[in-house]
């Protein structure tokens, strides 16, 4: 998960990292929680390792670096927009290359 916070001159991303065990691999498991304080104008955006993990034709990541910088370009758009955003820069590095692991994303706007 990132989350995005306007920092004035730009933006700021802090990357909140899930622990643990993925969830529905296992029943019954412990899982801790954090609490965060978001402000208005913060993103928060939830996403599968499938976008991260995406592979162009280089076999190169897409990556996190790609993943905020593509937020923070978007961060003009309505959380819907992001989504859609996000997707199709996903697809177009990608290119030709399968897709190998799901891609889920979800992403909260703060008004």
């Amino acid at each position: 998960m990132t989350s995005s916070r306007s920092a004035g001159d730009g933006s700021r991303v802090t990357l909140l990292e899930a622990k643990g065990i993925a969830l529905g691999v296992l029943d019954d498991i412990a899982l801790e929680s954090a609490q965060i304080q978001l402000r208005s104008g913060d993103i928060v955006v939830l996403y599968t390792d499938g976008v991260t993990e995406a592979a162009n034709e280089k076999d190169e990541e897409y990556g996190l670096e790609r993943l905020t910088a593509k937020v923070n370009a978007s961060r003009h758009l309505t959380a819907k927009g992001i989504i859609a955003a996000i997707a199709d820069d996903v697809s177009q590095f990608a290119g030709s290359r399968p897709q190998f692991d799901d891609i889920t994303l979800m992403v909260l706007k703060v008004g």
